[in-house]
């Protein structure tokens, strides 16, 4: 045996020893001895308060000192890193259809992807108000420049979904997304 596995075997006894009291040869620590300390329950002279802001009060008081902020903070801000070259052909999609899933999608989820029912044009980005436990849906057609397909590897991007998504595209289901406002991407 080397000197060394003996003394890792040494040490592996030690720590798996289970003892009661001390060791041979070893004593506690004595406790350290504090001063006591007396406190009095006299106050002392009081502080100067925090000199504290005005109360912002109007929009333009808001305006004015976020406008100051800004100029104060942008030494900071300012974005320093090299910009990444591009290895991808992008095609961004701005304009799409929504609305909110009713029990007839459900039923016959086809027809929804077929375009059917009533759809609202919006932009991309979509912002919609508050709508409790709800799902909603999102879809697009559109024809994609022949250029994009000379690689022949193409990825969906998504930017951001609240908070669950399922992706098709022309009718087969790509897969799933959960996390809040995450991008994520399927090789298409």
């Amino acid at each position: 045996m080397s000197k060394k596995e003996n003394t890792t075997d040494r040490f592996a006894a030690i720590a798996t020893e289970l003892t009661a009291v001390g060791r041979e040869g070893m004593a506690p620590p004595a406790p350290a001895s504090a001063p006591r300390k007396h406190l009095s329950l006299q106050t002392g002279a009081a502080r100067a308060p925090r000199p504290r802001r005005d109360k912002i009060s109007t929009p333009e008081e808001l305006q004015t000192a976020l406008a100051n902020l800004r100029i104060r903070m942008a030494p900071f801000l300012q974005d320093l890193a090299p910009s990444l070259p591009t290895t991808r052909q992008v095609f961004h999609l701005d304009r799409c259809q929504w609305r909110v899933e009713t029990p007839a999608d459900r039923a016959a989820f086809a027809d929804a992807m077929a375009g059917k029912g009533s759809w609202e044009e919006v932009s991309i980005p979509h912002y919609g108000p508050p709508l409790g436990p709800a799902a909603t849906l999102y879809r697009a057609e559109l024809t994609l420049p022949a250029n994009l397909f000379a690689t022949g590897h193409q990825v969906l991007c998504f930017d951001a979904v609240d908070y669950r998504c399922q992706v098709y595209l022309n009718g087969v289901c790509l897969g799933t997304h959960e996390g809040f406002f995450e991008p994520f991407e399927f090789d298409v």
